[in-house]
């Protein structure tokens, strides 16, 4: 296999606006740092200004990062409402229209990711015959959250409901089944019954077309404390470790972040006082506290007998 070929089977996308650029370019740079092989690399832009770019430009130069840089603009989205996600989140509705065709695994991330782990594992691991891999959703954990988000997408009273923050495409049947226009025509005929946009517009389209993977592969927020080893830390919280205001679980992260930034247009400010990371501790304490309920719930869930089975192709 010669190097051009060895880098098409597998191909690392995320998509952001102004606002999570920096975010965007150090997910890709940490899914660069944990492959053993070449790989592409793709950023999806929204509007981006040209002062935009140099930034990226400089953080791909500063890092040796081979990316791809595509351009959407705000336009050539569906004029629907997005509620508190960005109009960027749309923009993997669209992948099909903005990426190469001849790739083979076609990995997206959302801006607000982060891989700490080694996932050489997803250029191997079995589709099934299906077209998509992803994880859980959050509220999977919750039966009567998930049973109405069920009966407001039409989908079956057993159908499991995916995270869209990870989701690993097999490409050439993705784009055979046209698994992407699919969701954009359920999100424009459909928009009243979705809470979450996107989401639920490709839970619909991929409605028992996808493997279900372990949380580690998308560790969400409300699932990372109940998780060993995470290989994908997905920040689903409204408070990120590249921010000021950084959640103390999160603490570690963000020194990937300072250190992945430094140098850069987006460099962090330096660490919190001593204060700051006290009350950073004793507020994540009190929701600690408030969420045993919740946790028992998590840890019900993570931990049910027929999981090894639903998670039996997470392997490293």
């Amino acid at each position: 296999m010669n190097a051009v070929d060895d880098e098409a089977d597998f191909a690392v996308v995320t998509c952001a606006d102004h606002n999570m650029l920096a975010a965007a370019c150090c997910a890709l740079l940490s899914a660069r740092n944990q492959l053993d092989r070449p790989a592409r690399f793709f950023l999806v832009t929204l509007d981006a200004t040209p002062a935009d770019h140099d930034a990226i430009s400089d953080f791909k130069k500063r890092h040796g990062l081979p990316l791809e840089v595509l351009t959407f603009t705000r336009d050539q989205l569906p004029k629907v409402t997005r509620g508190r996600w960005s109009p960027s989140v749309l923009t993997r509705l669209f992948l099909d229209q903005i990426l190469p065709r001849d790739l083979d695994r076609v990995l997206y991330m959302d801006a607000d990711t982060l891989v700490v782990r080694p996932m050489n594992a997803l250029r191997r691991i079995g589709f099934m015959r299906k077209p998509a891999i992803a994880v859980d959703d959050f509220i999977m954990a919750f039966p009567r959250k998930v049973q109405e988000r069920r009966q407001k997408l039409g989908l079956g009273p057993d159908s499991a409901y995916f995270n869209s923050g990870v989701i690993l495409f097999d490409w050439p049947s993705t784009l055979q089944g046209e698994l992407l226009a699919q969701a954009r025509h359920k999100l424009e005929t459909c928009l009243d019954n979705y809470h979450a946009t996107d989401q639920d517009a490709l839970n619909a389209a991929l409605e028992g077309k996808w493997v279900r993977l372990s949380p580690r592969w998308n560790a969400q927020t409300g699932f990372l404390p109940e998780i060993s080893k995470p290989v994908i830390v997905h920040f689903t919280g409204r408070r990120k470790p590249w921010q000021r205001q950084v959640a103390w679980i999160h603490r570690e992260h963000a020194k990937t972040y300072r250190q992945y930034l430094a140098g850069t247009p987006w460099q962090m400010e330096k660490n919190r006082s001593l204060p700051g990371q006290v009350a950073s501790f004793l507020l994540h304490l009190g929701k600690s506290i408030e969420g045993l309920r919740k946790s028992r719930k998590l840890h019900g869930y993570l931990n049910r007998p027929d999981a090894g089975d639903v998670w039996k192709n997470d392997n490293d």
